[in-house]
This record gives C-alpha cells, sequence and structure tokens, in this order.
C-alpha cells in the first residue's frame, strides 16, 4: 500500500495548488476512492490467483 502515500502525497500538492495541476477536493477524494477500490480488487485476484 505504497501506493496510497504516493496519491495522498502528490494529491495534496495538486490541491493545494503547488503541483502539476490545480485539482479542488472533490476531484482528490473521487480520484483516491477510486485507486482504493481498484488496490482492493486487484488484492483480491492476487489472493484468489494464489490460492489456485
Amino acid at each position: 500500500m505504497f501506493g496510497i502515500v504516493l496519491i495522498i502525497y502528490f494529491g495534496g500538492r495538486n490541491v493545494l495548488h503547488i503541483g502539476w495541476k490545480a485539482w479542488d477536493l472533490a476531484s482528490f477524494t473521487t480520484f483516491l476512492a477510486c485507486f482504493t477500490k481498484l488496490a482492493t480488487k486487484v488484492s483480491h485476484a492476487a489472493k484468489l490467483f494464489n490460492a489456485v
């Protein structure tokens, strides 16, 4: 879950308008929610793959 640390760091910089692109808080939380949902699905798929 090191990826979530990078997402929070770089996303926070973008929300504060010192990153690559200016984001608002709504777009950052949407991106964070999508990333978390995808990471959870990948984790479940990896566990299933390792079980087989």
